[in-house]
């Protein structure tokens, strides 16, 4: 008997679910929709995959929660014909004191994050999860 970790675990599913005849069956439907809409249909695989692992649908789903069909649907097919992309740069400074938390120049700012907030806006969950090669130590960065 070995213990499989629950992250190990629901990433083998979601390997495994995603080379699926059926999920094949699904992105082709995808595009076919888009087509008969008349919407650009260069989304690939990996750009529906992405979006179940980015909108948390896969760990929500293993923990037993049941999303919102409704909703979820209009979560996803609002992202296929939306393009909208947010750039965020992390840099470290170190033996810098700021008067303020933040300094806002319009085009960008200067901030101190907390652990939790640069947890939350780099999506560590999903991050460690399925992007384990994009592992960021968020205890580490926090302290600059």
């Amino acid at each position: 008997m070995a213990f499989i970790s629950p992250v190990h675990r629901l990433r083998s599913l979601v390997e495994k679910l995603e080379s699926s005849p059926n999920f094949k069956k699904l992105s082709s439907a995808v595009e076919r929709a888009l087509d008969k809409n008349q919407l650009s249909s260069d989304i690939d695989k990996s750009a529906l995959e992405n979006f179940f692992k980015r909108s948390h649908f896969y760990p929500d789903t293993y923990k037993k929660r049941t999303p919102n069909r409704e909703e979820f649907f209009e979560l996803f097919w609002s992202s296929l014909i939306t393009r909208k992309v947010k750039t965020i740069t992390v840099r470290l400074l170190n033996g810098v004191w700021f008067e303020s938390q933040t300094l806002d120049f319009d085009l960008f700012r200067i901030q101190k994050v907390t652990k939790q907030e640069l947890d939350a806006l780099i999506d560590r969950r999903t991050r460690d999860l399925f992007y384990p090669v994009a592992k960021l130590d968020t205890d580490f960065v926090s302290q600059f």
